[in-house]
């Protein structure tokens, strides 16, 4: 009977594994504090210093994607929306003053303690995508990712720059 009853609870043990399998890996969540990997909007944008200084609390549309190894950052930088051409062949006028006022850039990235270098390899300013980089101190808050950038530590290798702003301060939203 003894033995009859250990079967019995074995059998059931087995029944009940094989009913409630357990999680496979991937299933099983961590709460872990996401890091900068992810997507990003501009919540607010600071210049100081230069003839653009000022903040803006509510920025043009902005996305940037930021993976393990790579970015792309995509932004309106005017305080106010872009024109519209209202047309199928805009003048070079148009052209101009729409695209001026739009930044992409995209390419590799390395993180150093609490700095970030990009190396763009794309950009709608063609001569940093030639070896230049930027550096940005980052600080990290939940789904706040503030980047702070000294323009001193831009490196153009195709013109000697010369910033005409102290320090550039962006705050991004987490989009997911």
């Amino acid at each position: 009977m003894k033995h009859t009853m250990i079967f019995l609870c074995l059998i059931a043990v087995l029944l009940f594994a094989a009913c409630n399998p357990a999680p496979e890996p991937s299933a099983i969540t961590e709460d872990v504090e996401p890091g900068i990997e992810g997507v990003w909007t501009h919540a607010e944008t600071e210049l100081i210093g230069g003839p653009d200084a000022g903040k803006v609390t509510n920025p043009q549309p902005s996305l940037v994607f930021i993976t393990k190894k790579y970015y792309c950052s995509n932004f309106v930088s005017s305080a106010e929306p872009r024109p519209a051409f209202n047309t199928q062949t805009p003048t070079t006028e148009q052209m101009a003053e729409a695209y001026a006022g739009f930044i992409a850039v995209a390419g590799p990235y390395e993180l150093n303690g609490s700095t970030i270098i990009l190396r763009p390899s794309v950009s709608s300013d063609p001569d940093i995508m030639h070896g230049g980089s930027l550096e940005l101190n980052y600080q990290l808050d939940g789904d706040t990712l503030t980047l702070t950038m000294d323009p001193a530590k831009t490196t153009y290798t195709t013109m000697d720059y010369k910033p005409d702003y102290t320090e550039g301060r962006y705050i991004l939203k987490r989009l997911e």
